[in-house]
C-alpha cells in the first residue's frame, strides 16, 4: 500500500489499527509504501511514526478491510459437458467479484445480482466434478461442498423390464442404462411417466402413462441431456384382447386337444385361461389368431380370456367353451314298466349336460328332464311288446347305448294318452288281478285264475282303449268313434288302474272318480250322464246317489236307507248335469221329469258325507237336499203368511196307501207313502193326523222342533206332510203334502197336492217333527 503526505522520509512505523504494517519503504518525504498486515473485516485509522511523533487518525488515513468472497449454494449442480448451463451462486461478499472459476476453467458471462447474488454460464468441461470458485479483491472463496458443480455425459437407455402395456398406463417399467442417477425424468414417446425413482447410477423404475394404440421411445432426460433413441428402449401400447370366436366349443375333460381362438390384439400373449385354468401351449398365428392346447378341467361351461400387456379379454358369449365328456348311464330306476308307457325313470351316470334326446329302442321318450350332470328323468313311452329293450342316450359330447336298459312288463296302470290293444294288458301289482284287452275288442277283468270280474261288453276287432286328457277313458272302434267310455271327462290328467282287490278304477290324484260296478266319486262335472245302475258314492262311500233302473234318482246310505229321492219313473231315464249348471232327470224319449232349476257354468253336483247332495257353482251352493237354497221356481201365492205352493200334479196317494188299516185322508196316507218309499219300516197305525205326535212318542220316536229331510211335520190342527228340504239353520222348511179340500192354514185348496217353503215363526210353522229314522 502507498500512503501520501509530509514527513514521512524519516517514518519509522505503520500501524493499520493496533497492528503493524511491514515491509516500511520510505520513497520521499510526501511517499512511503508498505504491507498491509492481517486485521479483521471493517475500517481501521493508518497512523505513521516517525520521531517527530504519530500522525494523527481522520477520515483521509482510513484503510477498510474487506472479505473475500463465500460460495453457499448452487442453482444447478450439473450439467452437460459442453457446458452453457446458467447457473445462479448464492453466497457473501459476492458484489465485488471479479471472476468465476469452475475447476481451472472461468465461467462466462459474469452478472453480479448483488452482494450474495452471482449469474455466470458454466464453461464446458470433462467429466466430473469441480469446485465453482468466486474471485473478489480480497480474495477468493475456499473450496465447499455446496460449491461444487458435476459435468455429466449424455444418459443411454440399454435396456427396459417391460416392453408392453395397456392403454390405460401404469404399468411400472425399469430402465437400465448408464448415467441415469441425476434423471429428471423420463418420457414414452412425449408423455411424461410418473413416480420417477432413482435406484442408481444405473437403474430407474417409472410408471408408464396412458396413451393410444403403438409403439415409441423411452428417454431418459438428466442435467447431462437426453438420452438418445435406441431399439432396446422402445414401449408398446396394446388394446385390451378381444375373443370372438372359439373353434371347436366342446372337449373332454381330459383336456389335450388344441383349440382355435379369433379375435384381436393377440401380440405378447402371456396366456390363454379356460376357466380360470392356463393352457398348456399357447402358438400366435397371426395378430387375430391362436392355437392352443387345452388343459385339464372338471365338466361345465367356461369362459376363455387371453391375456396380453395390454390386458385380459373380457367374458363374452362367443368365449365360452365346454368341457364334457360321453355321457355314461351307469343305472336304471325302475327298470321295468307297463307296456302302456308312462313309468318315470331315473337314469343314473355322468355327463348328463345338453342332453339332446333319450330313446328307448329307437323311439323317444315322452319328455325327459335333467335333474343334474348325474341324473336325468324320463317317461317311458308305449310298446306292444313285452321284453328288453335298449336306452339310448345323446348329449353333444356323444351317445351312450345301455343294451340292457328297460323291460317292458304288464302294469298296473294306464296314464293320460296311453293306449291298450288287442292282446296287451293292465295288471294288478299283486298280480291277482288282470285287466285284458281281447283280441274280440272286449276289456275284461279276471283274477289271475282267469275268474270273470268285469267285462265292457264292446265287441268289435280292433278296438283299443285310451285315457284321455279330460281324464274320460274311452273304447275306440277302428272307425274312431265311441264304443264305451267311464263317463270322467272333466276329470283332467285322470288315469286308469287296477286295483289289488280287483277294481278297475279312474282316479284323478288320490281322488277315484269312477270303478268298473258304476260308481263314480263325490261328484258329476258338467255335462255328464249318469245311467241305469249307476251310483255317485261320497268320498266316505257313506252316501250313494243312484240313477235306479225305474227312473228314480235316489240318495241312499251304504247299508240301503233311502234318504231322499226325486220320485221319477221311467225306464231308460238319465240324469244329466248340464253345463247350464241345472241337474235335469230326463226319460228314455228325452222329456223332462225332474230338475234342480239351477244354473251357472262350470257348475257341479257333489254327494257329501252328511247325507246331502248338492249344485255348486264354484264355491256357491245353488241347489241342496238340506242347507241349499230353496228352489227359485216355487211360486209363492200367500206372500203375506209366507207360504209358498207350486201346482206339480196329483200323486194319487190312495193308490200308494201305506199298507195299513186306512188312514182316513190324503195328507196320511200320502205322509205313510213317502216314508215307506225312504224304506222306514211299518210303525204301526198311528191314527189321524193330529194324534202322530202322541202315537209316535208312544212308539219310541223321537219329536222335537229340529226338522231334518225325511221328517214328517205335524200339526195340531189335523195335519202332516214330508220334510223335503231343510235350510243350514234350521229355520225354513220344504214339505211336499197331499191335496185337501176347505181351508187349511189360512189358504183355501181344493184336491190338490203340493210342496210350499216355511218360515219359522210364521203361523204356519209346524207343531212338530217327527223323526222316524
Amino acid at each position: 500500500m502507498t500512503l501520501t503526505g509530509r514527513g514521512l522520509e524519516r517514518a519509522t512505523a505503520i500501524r493499520f489499527g493496533s497492528v503493524a504494517a511491514t515491509d516500511v519503504v520510505r520513497v520521499s518525504a510526501t511517499t512511503v509504501r508498505a504491507t498491509t498486515p492481517r486485521h479483521a473485516s471493517g475500517p481501521v485509522d493508518v497512523q505513521v511514526t516517525s520521531p517527530g511523533g504519530t500522525s494523527a487518525a481522520g477520515a483521509d488515513a482510513r484503510f477498510a478491510y474487506g472479505s473475500p468472497s463465500v460460495v453457499t449454494g448452487l442453482s444447478v449442480t450439473a450439467g452437460p459437458l459442453r457446458g452453457g448451463t446458467v447457473v445462479t451462486i448464492s453466497g457473501a461478499h459476492l458484489a465485488d467479484a471479479t471472476s468465476v472459476r469452475f475447476g481451472t476453467v472461468a465461467a462466462i458471462g459474469l452478472v453480479r445480482v448483488s452482494d450474495g447474488t452471482l449469474r455466470v454460464t458454466a464453461p464446458a468441461q470433462a467429466e466430473g466434478t469441480v469446485a465453482v470458485r468466486v474471485t473478489n479483491p480480497n480474495g477468493t472463496s475456499p473450496e465447499s461442498a455446496t460449491g461444487r458443480f458435476t459435468y455429466v455425459g449424455m444418459p443411454a437407455v440399454s435396456a427396459l423390464s417391460t416392453l408392453a402395456g395397456p392403454l390405460r398406463g401404469g404399468v411400472v417399467v425399469t430402465v437400465t442404462g448408464t448415467r441415469l442417477g441425476l434423471a429428471t425424468g423420463v418420457d414414452f414417446g412425449g408423455v411424461p411417466g410418473t413416480g420417477l425413482v432413482r435406484v442408481s447410477d444405473t437403474t430407474l423404475r417409472i410408471t408408464a402413462p396412458a396413451r393410444t394404440v403403438g409403439t415409441v421411445d423411452v428417454r431418459v432426460t438428466t442435467p447431462g441431456g437426453v438420452s438418445p433413441v435406441v431399439p432396446a428402449a422402445r414401449f408398446t401400447y396394446q388394446a385390451v384382447p378381444t375373443v370372438t370366436a372359439v373353434s371347436p366349443t366342446l372337449a373332454p375333460t381330459k383336456g389335450g386337444g388344441t383349440v382355435t381362438l379369433t379375435g384381436t390384439a393377440y401380440d405378447r400373449v402371456s396366456s390363454v385361461a379356460f376357466g380360470g385354468v392356463a393352457a398348456t401351449a399357447v402358438t400366435r398365428l397371426s395378430a387375430s389368431q391362436l392355437r392352443v392346447t387345452l388343459p385339464a378341467h372338471a365338466e361345465g361351461d367356461v369362459d376363455v380370456r387371453v391375456t396380453t400387456p395390454g390386458g385380459t379379454s373380457l367374458v363374452v358369449p362367443a368365449g365360452r367353451f365346454t368341457f364334457q365328456d360321453a355321457p355314461v348311464v351307469a343305472s336304471v330306476s325302475p327298470a321295468s314298466g307297463p307296456l302302456a308307457g308312462g313309468t318315470v325313470v331315473t337314469l343314473r351316470g355322468t355327463s348328463f349336460t345338453d342332453v339332446r334326446g333319450v330313446l328307448f329302442n329307437g323311439v323317444a321318450a315322452t319328455s325327459f328332464t335333467r335333474v343334474s350332470a348325474t341324473q336325468l328323468t324320463a317317461v317311458v313311452p308305449a310298446r306292444i311288446a313285452t321284453g328288453s329293450i335298449p336306452i339310448r342316450v345323446t348329449t353333444r359330447a356323444g351317445t351312450v347305448v345301455r343294451t340292457d336298459g328297460f323291460t317292458y312288463v304288464a302294469g298296473a296302470t294306464l296314464r293320460t294318452g296311453q293306449w291298450l290293444s288287442s292282446a296287451t294288458a293292465l295288471r294288478s301289482s299283486t298280480g291277482a288281478y288282470v285287466a285284458t284287452m281281447q283280441a274280440d275288442g272286449n276289456l275284461v277283468v279276471t283274477t289271475s285264475a282267469g275268474v270273470r270280474r268285469w267285462t265292457s261288453g264292446t265287441p268289435g276287432a280292433g278296438n283299443r282303449l285310451q285315457v284321455r286328457a279330460d281324464g274320460n277313458v274311452v273304447m275306440l272302434r277302428t272307425n274312431g268313434t265311441v264304443a264305451w267310455s267311464s263317463g270322467t271327462g272333466g276329470w283332467t290328467g285322470g288315469l286308469l288302474t287296477l286295483t289289488n282287490d280287483g277294481l278297475l278304477q279312474v282316479r284323478q290324484g288320490t281322488t277315484t272318480v269312477w270303478d268298473h260296478r258304476g260308481y263314480r266319486y263325490d261328484r258329476m262335472l258338467p255335462g255328464q250322464v249318469l245311467r241305469a245302475g249307476e251310483s255317485i258314492l261320497s268320498t266316505s262311500k257313506a252316501w250313494q246317489l243312484t240313477m235306479r233302473t225305474d227312473g228314480n234318482l235316489v240318495l241312499t246310505s251304504s247299508t240301503g236307507v233311502r234318504q231322499w229321492a226325486t220320485f221319477t219313473t221311467g225306464t231308460g231315464s238319465t240324469a244329466t248335469m248340464q253345463t247350464d249348471g241345472n241337474l235335469v232327470v230326463r226319460s228314455s224319449r228325452g222329456v223332462t221329469l225332474w230338475s234342480t232349476g239351477t244354473s251357472g257354468s262350470g257348475s257341479v253336483v257333489r254327494v257329501l258325507g252328511n247325507a246331502n247332495v248338492a249344485v255348486y257353482r264354484s264355491t256357491t251352493v245353488t241347489w241342496a237336499i238340506t242347507g241349499g237354497p230353496a228352489p227359485s221356481s216355487w211360486k209363492c201365492y200367500s206372500r203375506a203368511t209366507q207360504d209358498c205352493i207350486e201346482r206339480f200334479g196329483y200323486y194319487g196317494q190312495r193308490a200308494w196307501s201305506y199298507p195299513v188299516d186306512p188312514w182316513g185322508n190324503n195328507c196320511t196316507n200320502f205322509s205313510a207313502y213317502r216314508l215307506s218309499r225312504d224304506g222306514v219300516k211299518n210303525p204301526g197305525n198311528l191314527g189321524n193326523a193330529t194324534s202322530w205326535d202322541t202315537n209316535a212318542r208312544a212308539k219310541g220316536f223321537a219329536v222335537d222342533q229340529k226338522p231334518r229331510v225325511g221328517d214328517i211335520a205335524q200339526w195340531n190342527s189335523n195335519h202332516v206332510a214330508y220334510v223335503d228340504w231343510v235350510s243350514a239353520d234350521g229355520d225354513t222348511v220344504a214339505i211336499s203334502e197331499s191335496g185337501y179340500g176347505g181351508t187349511v192354514l189360512g189358504a183355501t185348496y181344493t184336491s190338490m197336492s203340493g210342496r210350499r217353503i216355511l218360515e219359522r215363526g210364521s203361523y204356519s210353522w209346524p207343531s212338530n217333527f217327527i223323526h222316524f229314522r
